[in-house]
């Protein structure tokens, strides 16, 4: 599996920060895309049928907004 995060974010989206903060105190590394500025992640995501954000991939995993029990679950196996 492969265990890099990436996170799609927009501009001014309290739950994408949120998202953000809990990452970096759980100390997992993530890489970032920010569909407001990088019209090809925005047409990724609009591809893979979602249109909010923040969208958390791991993997084929996935979870879509703030959700800190989905994100412990998706997360477990990479610490």
């Amino acid at each position: 599996m492969d265990n890099i995060v990436k996170i799609y974010t927009s501009i001014g989206c309290k739950p994408c920060e949120m998202v953000k903060n809990f990452l970096l105190e759980k100390k997992i590394e993530f890489t970032e895309y920010n569909i407001s500025k990088d019209q090809d992640s925005l047409e990724y995501l609009l591809k893979k049928g979602f249109m909010t954000t923040p969208v958390i991939f791991l993997g084929d995993e996935f979870v879509v907004g703030y959700n800190t029990a989905k994100l412990e679950s998706m997360l477990s196996h990479i610490n």
